[in-house]
């Protein structure tokens, strides 16, 4: 998993939440700090299954930062977070598929709930 957030401790408290829950959490300050950590990662033949993102950011956004992810992983799942009215109006008319937006402030049980089900897989078929 990769989080991103420009405010440190917004940042801190997402990676902790989540390695309670027994992730491995990889942390970016900005969205380009996200694309070094990201190859990094590939480096290391590690496979990053989750995008946390806050949506409003110096210099390129969460959105930005996701399409640029999915480059390489169009399947990537992404939570966006933000505080902005404006980025829920623009979600509402231009969502990114596989991908949910979670308003500030943001619950620890909500937050987990969600990338639980972004990542579960999806029920075999008969």
């Amino acid at each position: 998993m990769l989080v991103v957030d420009d405010y440190p401790s917004v940042l801190r408290w997402v990676c902790r939440l989540f390695e309670k829950s027994g992730w491995h959490v990889d942390t970016a300050l900005s969205a380009d700090e996200a694309v070094i950590a990201w190859g990094a990662a590939e480096k290391q033949g590690r496979h990053l299954d989750l995008l946390v993102t806050d949506l409003i950011m110096p210099e390129m956004d969460g959105r930005s930062l996701a399409h640029l992810l999915r480059e390489r992983l169009p399947l990537l799942p992404v939570i966006a977070i933000t505080g902005s009215d404006d980025e829920l109006s623009r979600w509402v008319h231009e969502p990114l598929r596989n991908a949910e937006l979670l308003m500030k402030p943001v619950l620890s049980d909500t937050l987990l709930a969600v990338a639980d089900r972004l990542t579960r897989p999806a029920p075999a078929t008969s």
